[in-house]
């Protein structure tokens, strides 16, 4: 249960813990290999971005007898509009164009997948639990275990709640993660509870903004979660500190 605290957010009575440390989950896919570095921390990393931003697109997934209704993410066009400016090596593909076909048949020399969208993870249940792109179609997570990601370093999971279920018992996240490295790629990055999207745009903005100037995965997301933190409209940890990384750190 412990893996539900978002370790960002822990204070000491004076400060944040995400204004001294980095922090990352780490998987047994990943415990031999903490110190490895990235193959390429250039700012010319490369970069999918797919992302549902219809706002008045309604989809709904069932799994099981459970029924998720979900519309597009309106704050994701501008997202992935900055992330395209700060990283100019982008393919986008947007809505209808962003599909499972699509996507996978992109991803060849990217280092980065990017994914804001709706996603959803049970313990235990990767067949249950999905990734909805924006032609309305979900992939479960055994199916994605399965895709070859070779080269990738890092996907993203800019969405709502990507990290958790709904009464988990906190295997789930590193589960995302081992799923996630199975196909190859280093690490994910995931967010523990339902964050605004507009907080979300902005803290991947800078988490770019770093990535784009050498830093590391773990070092590029607390400079994100810092300069949220110093801001008047998101300095509540509520916007900055849900999203964690999983995976190697570097």
């Amino acid at each position: 249960m412990l893996r539900y605290i978002p370790l960002a957010a822990l204070h000491d009575g004076q400060q944040w813990l995400a204004t001294t440390y980095q922090s990352h989950n780490v998987t047994a896919t990943a415990i031999d290999n903490l110190n490895a570095q990235a193959a390429s921390l250039s700012p010319e990393r490369s970069v999918l971005a797919g992302a549902f931003t219809d706002a008045s697109s309604d989809v709904e997934v069932q799994v099981g007898t459970e029924r998720f209704p979900y519309a597009g993410l309106a704050a994701a066009r501008a997202e992935i509009n900055a992330l395209a400016e700060i990283m100019p090596k982008t393919t986008t593909l947007i809505d209808r164009d962003f599909t499972p076909v699509n996507t996978l048949g992109a991803v060849e020399g990217h280092r980065i997948v990017h994914l804001a969208t709706h996603a959803k993870f049970f313990p235990g249940q990767p067949e249950s639990s999905f990734i909805l792109f924006g032609d309305g179609s979900t992939v479960n997570m055994r199916d994605i275990g399965q895709w070859e990601l070779p080269g990738v370093e890092l996907v993203v999971f800019s969405a709502c709640e990507t990290a958790v279920s709904i009464e988990g018992d906190g295997k789930e996240i590193l589960g995302l993660g081992f799923q996630i490295q199975q196909t190859g790629a280093e690490a994910a990055i995931a967010s523990l509870w339902s964050v605004n999207d507009e907080a979300t745009a902005a803290l991947m903005a800078q988490f770019y903004t770093a990535l784009s100037t050498g830093k590391t995965k773990a070092q590029a997301l607390q400079y994100a979660q810092q300069q949220l933190m110093q801001t008047s409209r998101y300095a509540h940890p509520y916007n900055w500190s849900g999203f964690i990384l999983i995976g190697n750190g570097a």
